[in-house]
């Protein structure tokens, strides 16, 4: 007997089983490609941020060591290893397409960049080929991956001056006055030393010329970094063979004209595109006009940096509508009212006022030709300036004319609000040129 109108599957079924598994497997080892893929990505971005952190914090000492740095570490940070010559050659053909506006690529690469503008370095690390599992199959024998970084860089403000221990919270004098014109809280000459500190540059071959010194690092800051005295260390003089000093010797003698063009002006001193302190940043400039010449320099007061807090005589409100000088005063007083809290805006951290000096221990004395030693870090920031008897305050409207180089400089010894407690300490007791981090 037979059945008509009924055919068997069987014929259909097996097929279409083989066929699932077929894509079944092909599922899972396009899977684990993805995954081999989504691995490499990681370690490629994992390679970046290492390279940009690194390199960055070595902006100060040139573009040549951004490069060096950005590529030594991301070699270190891949499981692909090269030949010298073939790693060479990958940088010098890479290609950073997008790379924003405003970074210039270093020598010798494109996908080493450095803006100096906006403070940050950038690094693309060259396409690296990684080979696949199963992906061979559909014509894909290798995958290319890439990744970029930026980090930022901020200059922590070192500069070549001493506070003395146990100083308070209030006005200070940064530069003392030959004599003759000292305004409080600044006397005059204190033993031949008049405020300044000598440190080599490391970065300048270590000059031996202490003028060319001060000017080079007021304008641009101390290019190394500074260590705290340790009780057990031996004694450490800042030279050029020692990476992080923990004692220098004061300057002797008046340095006026270095002071200013370090702080103002300018001069030979400072190669192309370097600017004296108060010339830079992004803040309001008042012209200050010297024998004929107009210098702009930075305007905004400690007070427009303050926020709401609960230190007596220290709310911003206060301070609205006071002259330059009542404002300076009133300033003082919040300074010398502190207790705890926070006082500043982070916008204080990119004020050309804003300084971080090395305090002195107990047993050094700011005289001149003495050696001295740190125990920790302060920040200050700039307010009067002392042009013999032309006084310029930040706030004061201008063109402002003066008749000599600046012989005082009064500034404000900042307490250790959090904000400046987190610039000022490091595990280490070494505070670096620049604070880096990475930017998203």
């Amino acid at each position: 007997m037979s059945v008509t109108g009924f055919r068997s599957d069987e014929g259909v079924v097996l097929p279409a089983v083989a066929l699932a598994i077929v894509a079944l497997f092909g599922f899972a080892a396009f899977a684990l490609d993805f995954g081999h893929i989504y691995s490499a990505k990681r370690q490629t971005q994992s390679a970046a941020d290492a390279a940009v952190l690194a390199a960055t914090w070595e902006v100060s000492g040139g573009a040549a060591a951004v490069r060096d740095t950005a590529m030594d570490y991301t070699r270190r940070n891949l499981d692909i290893t090269y030949a010298d010559a073939d790693w060479a050659a990958l940088w010098g053909a890479c290609a950073d397409p997008d790379r924003p506006a405003g970074f210039a690529p270093v020598p010798g690469t494109d996908c080493v960049s450095i803006n100096s503008t906006s403070e940050q370095v950038r690094v693309r690390v060259p396409d690296q080929e990684y080979d696949t599992f199963f992906a061979g199959v559909i014509g894909f024998d290798t995958i290319s991956t890439s990744a970029d970084a930026t980090a930022g860089y901020d200059s922590v403000a070192l500069r070549p001056f001493g506070v003395g221990a146990g100083v308070p919270p209030g006005t200070y004098c940064l530069q003392d006055p030959p004599g003759g014109h000292a305004l409080v809280p600044c006397t005059g000459p204190n033993e031949g030393n008049f405020g300044s500190l000598q440190f080599a540059l490391y970065s300048e071959a270590c000059p031996s010329n202490n003028d060319y010194q001060l000017v080079r690092n007021i304008a641009i800051g101390i290019d190394h970094g500074l260590g705290v005295w340790d009780v057990g260390d031996p004694i450490v003089h800042d030279g050029c063979y020692n990476a992080d000093p923990n004692e220098t010797r004061t300057d002797t003698g008046n340095f006026p004209n270095p002071f200013t063009d370090g702080m103002l002006e300018g001069g030979p001193d400072l190669n192309p595109g370097e600017l004296p302190l108060l010339q830079q940043g992004a803040n309001s400039k008042v012209t200050i006009v010297n024998s004929g010449i107009s210098y702009p320099a930075d305007n905004r007061p400690l007070w427009e940096y303050i926020v709401p807090n609960s230190t007596p005589g220290c709310d911003p409100p206060g301070f609205v509508g006071l002259t330059p000088l009542q404002a300076s005063a009133r300033t003082h007083t919040c300074m010398a009212n502190w207790a705890g809290g926070e006082l500043f805006s982070p916008d204080i951290f990119r004020s050309p006022r804003f300084l971080i000096i090395p305090q002195l221990t107990a047993d050094s004395v700011i005289s001149g030709g003495s050696d001295v030693r740190f125990d920790h870090f302060r920040a200050v920031f700039v307010d009067l300036l002392a042009f013999n008897d032309d006084l310029f305050y930040p706030g004061m409207t201008g063109p402002i004319f003066v008749s000599s180089p600046i012989i005082q400089s009064t500034s404000f010894l900042l307490p250790n609000t959090p904000l400046l407690d987190s610039r000022l300490n490091s595990a280490s007791g070494t505070l670096p040129p620049v604070l880096v981090e990475l930017v998203n």
